[in-house]
C-alpha cells in the first residue's frame, strides 16, 4: 500500500470513530418499542460506579466514552441518587442528563410487605401516580385462571426481561413478583415503568444463593414464591416464617392441604385469623382448604424474609400451628394438640 492510500486509510478510519463517538454521545435515540431499563444510582456514587451499572444494563456500550463525556461535562460527581428507568438506546448525553438532573418531581411510595395487587394499585392511586385500574390492566387481574375466565385482564409479558418469571404460568397474574419496598418515581411515571422497576428490585433480592438453592430442591421458582407469600400472610416474624415453611413443604410432599386461612382471606378480603365454614365453601383453585397442593399463583407479594424462610426452611416436627389475633403462633405435632390450642388460644 502507498503511503498516500496508507495515510487516507488512517484519515478515513480517524473520520469514523469520530462519527461513531459522535453518534453514541449526541445522535442516537431510543426505538419507539424498548421498554426501559432500571438503573438504581446510590448517594455518593461517581461517574465509574454509574457507567459499570450502565454497561451491565446494555445501556451503554463504551464506559471511557462515556466517563469521558461525564467528565466535560462536569457531571463526574453530579449523579442523583434514585431508581431511574432509562431506555436502551438513550445517547451518552441525554443519559447523563437524565442521571445528574435534579429530581424535583419525585413521589416517593412504599409498599408494605405483603401486599396484593389490588392493594398496591391502591397505594399508587393514592398517592396520585396512575389509577388502580390502570394498575390491575398492565399487572392482571388478581385470583383469576385466565383458561377458564377469558374477559379477565391480562398481564403484560415480561418474561423476555426477567428470566425469573419464566416458570410463573401465563394463566396468572403478576401477584407475587411486585417487590414491597419503598420506590421513588417521577411524577407522570406509567405503571408500566413501575412495574419494571418493582420487578428489577425483585431480580435483585433472589441472590445467586437462593436461585442456587431452589434449583437444587427441584422446585420452580413460581412455586417458591407461591408458597412464600402464603408464608408471608399466616406469620409476621422472621422467626416463624422458616418453620411455617417447613410444615407446609412437608405438606405438600405428603399430599395433605395446605389448609392455609390465608387463602381464603385472599379471596373474601378479610383478615380474620380462623376463617369461616362458609368462607370456607368459596369455591376457588385458591382455596386451600377445597383443594390440595399450591394454589394456581402466590396470593400476596412476599418480602425478603419470606423469600428466604420458605427458601430455606427450618426443619421441625409441628404439622399444625394457629396464629392469634396478637401474632402469637402456636405450633403442634397432633391434630388433638391442634384442637386444644384452638380453646386456649382463639377467642
Amino acid at each position: 500500500m502507498k503511503k498516500h492510500q496508507f495515510i487516507a486509510l488512517l484519515f478515513g478510519l480517524a473520520l469514523l470513530a469520530v462519527f461513531g463517538a459522535a453518534w453514541q454521545l449526541f445522535l442516537r435515540a431510543p426505538s419507539a418499542d424498548v421498554r426501559p431499563v432500571t438503573v438504581q444510582v446510590e448517594q455518593g456514587d461517581g461517574v465509574k460506579r454509574v457507567s459499570g451499572r450502565l454497561k451491565e444494563t446494555g445501556l451503554i456500550s463504551n464506559r471511557f466514552l462515556f466517563e469521558a463525556y461525564a467528565r466535560a461535562a462536569g457531571a463526574e460527581a453530579a449523579f442523583q441518587p434514585g431508581a431511574f428507568a432509562l431506555l436502551p438506546g438513550t445517547s451518552y448525553a441525554s443519559l447523563v442528563d437524565a442521571l445528574t438532573r435534579p429530581r424535583v418531581s419525585e413521589l416517593t411510595v412504599t409498599v408494605p410487605e405483603g401486599y396484593t395487587l389490588a392493594q398496591i394499585g391502591a397505594v399508587f392511586e393514592e398517592a396520585g401516580l396512575f389509577s388502580q385500574d390502570a394498575w390491575l390492566a398492565i399487572v392482571g387481574d388478581p385470583a383469576v385462571d385466565y383458561r377458564a375466565e377469558t374477559e379477565a385482564r391480562r398481564p403484560t409479558e415480561f418474561s423476555a426481561e426477567f428470566s425469573f418469571l419464566a416458570s410463573k404460568p401465563a394463566y396468572v397474574s403478576l401477584e407475587g413478583y411486585l417487590f414491597p419496598d419503598t420506590y421513588r418515581f417521577l411524577k407522570g411515571a406509567t405503571p408500566e415503568e413501575a412495574v419494571v422497576k418493582m420487578l428489577a428490585n425483585f431480580d435483585r433480592k433472589l441472590t445467586p444463593e437462593m436461585r442456587a438453592a431452589i434449583k437444587a430442591s427441584g422446585r420452580s421458582v413460581h412455586e417458591v414464591v407461591t408458597l412464600a407469600s402464603i408464608v408471608e400472610r399466616e406469620v409476621r416474624t422472621a422467626r416463624d416464617r422458616p418453620l411455617i415453611a417447613d410444615l407446609f413443604w412437608r405438606r405438600l410432599g405428603i399430599g395433605m392441604a395446605l389448609q392455609a386461612d390465608s387463602t381464603v382471606n385472599y379471596l373474601t378480603g378479610k383478615k380474620t385469623p380462623a376463617v369461616s365454614n362458609d368462607d370456607r365453601a368459596v369455591n376457588s383453585s385458591w382455596n386451600t382448604y377445597m383443594y390440595s397442593g399450591l394454589p394456581p399463583g402466590p396470593i400476596s407479594n412476599p418480602g425478603a424474609a419470606a423469600l428466604e424462610g420458605t427458601v430455606f426452611p427450618e426443619t421441625n416436627d409441628a404439622w399444625y400451628f394457629l396464629t392469634n389475633e396478637t401474632g402469637t403462633v402456636y405450633y403442634a405435632e397432633t391434630n388433638d394438640a391442634h384442637n386444644r390450642n384452638k380453646d386456649l388460644y382463639l377467642p
